[in-house]
């Protein structure tokens, strides 16, 4: 856990995403993270119970297609300090193409429940507290 009164350095809170595919056609485009605002089951959510977001995108990574096979990074320092603060809830976030009015394509990520640990989500936060 971290404590409320840390503070995290400059850039420092990484989300990385190994970036596995995507649909047949799919083209470069932007694709932004949005603080999620209510609690939500992985259970049972989709489309038509998906839980409120924040209205403005936290940061932003543009992707290419074909993939890479690779980690893809968004830099979340700011939403990480937000869910230190308070400011927003840490309920998650969401990840949406910023541009929903063009058809680039879906972009696949693997999850946590991916077979090879190596290739899993990564959350990487670095902070002082200057309390201590």
């Amino acid at each position: 856990s971290i404590p409320s009164s840390a503070v995290v350095t400059g850039t420092g809170a990484t989300l990385s995403l190994f970036y596995e595919g995507e649909s047949s056609g799919a083209i470069v485009g932007a694709v932004g993270i949005y603080p999620v605002l209510s609690a939500w089951d992985e259970d049972i959510i989709s489309w038509d119970n998906q839980p409120a977001l924040a209205a403005t995108v936290s940061t932003t990574t543009t992707l290419t297609a074909p993939h890479t096979d690779a980690f893809v990074n968004w830099y979340i320092g700011d939403l990480v300090q937000a869910w230190i603060s308070g400011t927003f809830p840490n309920q998650g976030m969401a990840l949406i193409d910023t541009d929903e009015t063009t058809a680039e394509g879906h972009k696949g990520f693997y999850s946590s429940d991916h077979g090879t640990l190596a290739e899993n989500p990564k959350l990487t936060i670095q902070y002082y507290d200057p309390t201590q």
